[in-house]
């Protein structure tokens, strides 16, 4: 089936439609991260699993120390972008001692979401079994993720790991950033022509219908310059935490779209990471 342009859905649902400039935020951020590779001189495309695309990279390594961890998953619709358009997030984390996994995953149309799912399962697995060898404490993790990389974050704080011989509670917040939660909407979109998503795919990976676990505290946010019906989804699933009795924040990112936020959220200073840093307090 052949989606077609439907302008009012992709106005709200499709970021690039919304932020007509968006390649100017993009660009930037690759150069940011460039510059912020060279000089953090982290341990780099570490293979995770057997996918082209399945490797993660590391900041702030230190096998002498024990450090807190924070992962962060990119977004792109899960048919674009790279982990190397987010290197410099790392800084501020490895400034405050803490160690930054960054996440990359196969891309649509070559996978399926479905598929995607899996390998970031597999990511979380691979850091929790692995990431003492680098310094890092596998019971004191947060998982980030930015748009379709928030979805998955989503994901994987809804998962029994018991069914995989972890512990539960070694997720200790989750941070999610104008994250795609209803994944029904994707339906309408023309951007389905590579996502390829099924009505019965859509359901079963729908956040939405998700139990969370407990044991996680939740930072959600979306940018105040983005469409109102796309922040409506992340305060459909504050609500489904409000129903579990979840614990969260939620933040609105003043002056930001769906692009600039990323760059904007890279100074200690910043008040949003100042509340990231106070999970790991906690």
């Amino acid at each position: 089936m052949k989606y077609k342009k439907n302008y009012y859905f992709e106005k709200n649902y499709n970021p690039r439609v919304s932020v007509p400039n968006f390649e100017n935020y993009l660009n930037k951020a690759l150069m940011l991260s460039k510059k912020a590779s060279e000089e953090l001189k982290g341990i780099e495309n570490i293979k995770y699993g057997n996918g082209p695309l399945q490797n993660l990279d590391i900041f702030g390594a230190d096998k002498d120390k024990e450090k807190p961890i924070f992962i962060f998953l990119h977004g792109g619709y899960w048919r674009g972008l790279d982990k190397s358009y987010h290197t410099h997030m790392a800084k501020p984390f490895v400034k405050k001692g803490i160690m930054f996994v960054n996440v990359n995953y196969d891309l649509c149309p070559k996978v399926k979401v479905t598929t995607i799912e899996k390998q970031v399962t597999q990511a979380v697995i691979w850091i929790y079994k692995n990431i003492h060898t680098y310094g890092g404490v596998k019971t004191k993790i947060i998982i980030c993720g930015h748009s379709a990389g928030a979805h998955l974050a989503a994901l994987m704080v809804s998962k029994d790991w018991k069914k995989y011989n972890i512990k539960n509670r070694f997720f200790i917040a989750s941070v999610l950033l104008s994250g795609i939660f209803d994944t029904e909407l994707v339906l309408k979109l023309e951007v389905n022509n590579d996502i390829r998503m099924s009505i019965e795919e859509a359901k079963r990976l729908n956040p939405l219908n998700k139990h969370p676990n407990k044991n996680v505290k939740f930072l959600l946010s979306y940018g105040e310059l983005e469409p109102e019906l796309w922040k409506k989804q992340t305060i459909k699933y504050s609500k489904l935490l409000t129903n579990y009795k979840i614990p969260y924040s939620l933040i609105e990112l003043k002056k930001q779209n769906h692009f600039s936020m990323i760059n904007s959220i890279t100074t200690d200073t910043d008040i949003f990471l100042k509340k990231i840093f106070e999970f790991f307090k906690e």
